[in-house]
């Protein structure tokens, strides 16, 4: 199987089955099929944010010792949880706390990474570092894949 760029506009597509993204027109040809694939949509690129976060927060529960996530399903869910904390809860802390991080030189804005990961309750974290740690490498991971897949990190 091997990928070949067509020339012409610029459209986003998916393979539903392994959720692949690319933002141009590709044709994917193997020896017996020619794909097409499923134009882009907003839903689809949240969708496909929800299972790279899930994807990320399985992987670091795997390697980090401190969290521990039961399952795929449980990752998943954890992905939605701190989607909608991060949306909803983070700007309201950030507001609140406006002196402090000033005063801290932005450090502060981890310690509220960390608390918005200790709020999730769909997995277990051992102690704030590993929240804090784990706040770290989930956002590294993040900017990765989202990268990888051409997509916008969210505001």
């Amino acid at each position: 199987m091997y990928l070949k760029k067509q020339d012409g506009p610029k459209v986003c597509y998916y393979i539903s089955p392994i959720l692949l993204v690319f933002n141009r027109s590709i044709s994917i040809k193997s020896n017996l099929t020619d794909f097409r694939l499923l134009p882009k949509t907003e839903a689809m690129d949240l969708l496909l944010k929800i299972v790279l976060t899930g994807l990320a927060v399985f992987g670091l529960a795997y390697i980090m010792e401190g969290i521990v996530v039961s399952d795929w399903k449980a990752a998943i869910l954890v992905a939605v949880v701190l989607r909608l904390i991060n949306n909803i809860l983070r700007p309201i802390l950030i507001v609140l706390t406006i002196p402090i991080t000033l005063l801290r030189l932005s450090l502060f804005l981890f310690v509220i990474n960390a608390v918005m990961v200790m709020l999730c309750d769909y997995f277990r974290v051992s102690s704030f570092w590993w929240a804090l740690e784990f706040s770290l490498f989930l956002s590294l991971a993040k900017s990765i894949l989202y990268s990888v897949f051409e997509l916008k990190k969210p505001r």
